[in-house]
């Protein structure tokens, strides 16, 4: 799956994950605002679409 699908997926989430692209490769860096439920949100998210 190309990193542009894997962006629109993301981003068009009830609950959008913030993240970025580089070089092919996906980044996500969590804040200090960010909960763990948020971190584990956002891997599962990525995990169902990279599945998809």
């Amino acid at each position: 799956m190309e990193g542009t699908e894997i962006e629109r997926r993301l981003q068009n989430l009830s609950r959008p994950v913030e993240f970025s692209i580089r070089s092919g490769l996906i980044r996500i860096s969590s804040h200090i605002y960010n909960t763990e439920a948020d971190i584990q949100y956002g891997v599962e998210k990525l995990g169902a679409i990279l599945e998809d």
